[in-house]
């Protein structure tokens, strides 16, 4: 059976004076309340009101226990941790409320996955390139799809431009006769313009690829070089 206590004590900003206020639940692996305590202290420090949680816990369950913190940010105090969060750093306290061993699992964890991928990257440098001017090749390939999209959209957005031209010179004509422009016309024009806006938004994003390939390549051609020089 394992036992959970939630610690939430305010920031400084929220607080009210020389108090402080935390909530406190211990419950089982089947979800039953324990326990339920609500307590507000006067003159109390935030390490005494740790101090008086871990007490509560050790007195339900007795023994050594885990403190962790959730993916919420919430502390969590009991006699072994559940199995969805034995992957997060805790520590080890005794009856007394004293740490007596940090277990730093998930910062290895993550220094680990991060040199796997690596050597991942560096394996696919070797094997997709022998020289530099590989690699620049391989830019300059990436770049042109960029480049011969973006020329299309121009086109087309010349195309737009053109027709919102000659319906806005009708519209001009309607309103030199004082004449209503037709719903139809107008409606048109309204279309035409989110048409421009739609390709305007379509060149921005091919030329913000542009520039990721262009930083993609170049990091990929400094580790390669990095590598060539380890070798």
């Amino acid at each position: 059976m394992w036992y959970t206590a939630r610690l939430r004590v305010p920031g400084t900003a929220a607080i009210r004076p020389r108090s402080h206020l935390i909530s406190v639940s211990l419950t089982t692996d089947s979800g039953e309340i324990m326990q339920a305590i609500r307590i507000t202290t006067f003159k109390l420090t935030q390490a005494m009101l740790i101090t008086l949680l871990t007490c509560t816990v050790v007195h339900a369950g007795g023994g050594k226990i885990h403190k962790w913190v959730d993916e919420k940010g919430v502390t969590h105090y009991g006699d072994k941790m559940p199995a969805k969060d034995v992957h997060r750093d805790n520590a080890i306290l005794n009856n007394q409320g004293v740490v007596i061993r940090r277990n730093q699992l998930n910062h290895q964890q993550e220094v680990d996955e991060a040199l796997l991928e690596q050597q991942r990257r560096d394996r696919a440098l070797r094997a997709s390139y022998t020289t530099e001017d590989e690699i620049d090749l391989a830019r300059d390939r990436h770049l042109q799809m960029d480049h011969v999209a973006i020329q299309a959209l121009e086109q087309r957005k010349a195309g737009a431009l053109k027709r919102l031209g000659n319906s806005q010179k009708s519209a001009e004509s309607f309103h030199n006769r004082q004449k209503p422009v037709p719903d139809d016309l107008s409606a048109e024009i309204a279309e035409i313009k989110s048409e421009i806006s739609r390709i305007d938004q379509q060149i921005d994003a091919r030329k913000n690829n542009m520039e990721l390939t262009r930083t993609r390549f170049n990091e990929d051609k400094q580790r390669f070089i990095e590598i060539k020089a380890q070798n």
